[in-house]
């Protein structure tokens, strides 16, 4: 059985695929994020292959899972904030409105590779500018898409999600588990 590598230094990612039992290491990717595409679809699959690409071209006899999520609001990519104003902003763009987490997955090894994604709806409650404030004194939202997580305390103000919970979380875990089973990954 091949070594797994995952991509990331998500320590979500890692917690979801510990859940899902599956043994791996970590290599960080050293991909730039800015590659200039607007298309957030586009967007999120170039950048969870060019992570996957980028480790397994620095460790060619694993197997390789690699993965980028971002919240698309009305075409517009919101990743990672640059600081707590940019945070803010985003917190303010999302309040009560409803939009896009989309994660793409990269799993691959030196001699192919599947790419794929996921995407949940999420409405956001009403929030005020105290709420926010609030939110982004009690936790640190610097590496992650949209300036939330839904697992933490954020989560008092998700009103509504349609699709994968997990996808939200940072990995779609259904779909990444049958990827890795139908390439003989995971045995069962």
């Amino acid at each position: 059985m091949k070594e797994i590598i995952l991509g990331s230094a998500s320590v979500r990612r890692q917690e979801l695929l510990t859940k899902m039992g599956v043994k791996f290491k970590v290599v960080v990717s050293k991909v730039d994020e800015n590659i200039g595409i607007k298309n957030p679809l586009k967007y999120v699959s170039k950048l969870a292959y060019l992570k996957g690409i980028d480790v397994l071209n620095r460790n060619s006899e694993s197997v390789v899972l690699a993965a980028d999520t971002i919240v698309e609001l009305k075409g517009e990519i919101l990743g990672k904030p640059k600081d707590e104003r940019d945070a803010f902003s985003m917190l303010r763009k999302l309040s009560g409105n409803t939009h896009t987490v989309i994660t793409a997955v990269f799993i691959g090894d030196k001699d192919s590779y599947v790419l794929f994604h996921s995407k949940t709806l999420v409405k956001v409650n009403t929030l005020t500018d105290s709420e926010i404030a609030i939110y982004l004194s009690s936790e640190d939202v610097f590496d992650k898409a949209g300036s939330y997580a839904i697992q933490g305390a954020f989560g008092k103000h998700i009103s509504f999600i349609k699709g994968d919970y997990y996808n939200v979380v940072g990995l779609p875990l259904a779909i990444v588990y049958e990827a890795l089973k139908a390439r003989g990954i995971i045995n069962v």
